[in-house]
């Protein structure tokens, strides 16, 4: 039971990303945010790491329904409804579990959710070397504001909200995820 527990608390953390994200496409938005929204959610694969106070997660992400997480806790693979945990060195199979991993999927959050937004363009800005497009955002409904980075690929690959940072990349790369049972 432990790893779904660390689960839930980095999906808490995502669901609360994506639900900021996804929000954007929807809002009145600078035209380069809405148009790295678009871009981002036509990926067919992509890593993300979520660095919280809760820890870091790493996962890969196959369109258009497999998820392989690990965290220092747990190590989780979802393929459709189901959900496969690692407890102990070995793997278990949760019928409809999967759904618990589909926070993870920013692209798919994008395009679900619907808050209401706002959002200001502050330029371009250097952040871990890397020359990016700067949106602050602002969501009343969940009090929170995040900022939201943009590559000169026209993708999302890095959100803050708080001291939680979520990065993306490895954008389309050939990537296997399949069940381990």
């Amino acid at each position: 039971m432990r790893p779904i527990v660390s689960l839930t608390r980095h999906a808490s953390v995502a669901i609360a990303l994506a639900a900021m994200t996804t929000s954007l496409a929807f809002a009145d938005v600078p035209a380069g945010l809405a148009s790295a929204i678009a871009t981002t959610q036509k990926a067919t694969s992509y890593h993300v790491s979520i660095a919280a106070a809760t820890g870091t997660t790493e996962a890969d992400i196959v369109e258009p329904d497999r998820i392989h997480s690990v965290s220092p806790k747990s190590e989780l693979i979802a393929i459709g409804p189901t959900l496969y945990v690692k407890v102990g060195g070995a793997w278990r199979q949760i019928a409809g579990g999967g759904a618990q991993l589909a926070p993870m999927d920013v692209p798919r959050q994008i395009a679900s959710h619907l808050p209401d937004i706002t959002a200001t363009d502050l330029g371009m800005k250097t952040v871990d070397g890397q020359t990016l497009h700067d949106f602050h955002t602002d969501d009343p409904k969940l009090k929170q504001t995040s900022t939201v980075y943009v590559d000169g690929s026209g993708r999302i690959v890095r959100v803050e909200t708080g001291t939680t940072i979520v990065r993306l990349s490895n954008f389309n790369e050939s990537v296997t995820i399949t069940a381990p049972m």
